[in-house]
């Protein structure tokens, strides 16, 4: 689904919502992504508890789908990322993506959920994708009910934090 699609089906909300095993889904999403970190040098993590969500599963798959691929794309090579399913009787957030990289000034991770922002110039050069990747991270995180932030890692990279709705 092109990007400006996923943002404006995402916009509009979720016509309906069914459980999703958001642990089960975050570990699909990673096997996918093995080659292209590979190819990059860079080891995925992952710490995958059991949490159900209510959701639309197509959107949550571009949305973990998009951070895993920002991890990636925007890290260095012997860099890691890391993904966290935290367990629904755990306190925080849902889902949380941390990534070694280059330093990202505080100031500037707000601007990056902006659509077609970026860090900085060089970074439009890596995957070719139009910086709308945050824009739709937080648009499908608003439409599940919940909220999305990122802050930078002190020694270079990002944390991302996904909060969503524990299924009633």
């Amino acid at each position: 689904m092109p990007q400006l699609l996923v943002l404006s089906e995402s916009d509009r909300g979720l016509p309906g919502k069914v459980p999703v095993r958001l642990d089960q889904l975050t570990g699909s999403v990673l096997d996918a992504h093995q080659e292209m970190a590979g190819k990059n040098e860079v080891t995925l993590h992952r710490s995958l508890a059991e949490r159900l969500v209510p959701g639309d599963l197509v959107l949550l798959d571009r949305l973990i789908g998009n951070r895993v691929t920002n991890a990636i794309t925007y890290n260095q090579p012997g860099g890691w990322a890391e993904v966290e399913v935290a367990a629904e009787t755990e306190p925080g957030p849902a889902l949380a993506v941390r990534n070694t990289g280059q330093n990202v000034p505080a100031g500037s991770v707000s601007t990056l959920f902006e659509p077609f922002r970026r860090l900085t110039a060089d970074r439009t050069s890596h995957s070719g994708g139009a910086g709308l990747g945050m824009s739709i991270a937080r648009s499908i995180t608003s439409a599940h009910g919940g909220t999305i932030r990122a802050r930078p890692r002190s020694e270079g990279g990002l944390i991302v934090e996904v909060e969503l709705p524990a299924t009633p």
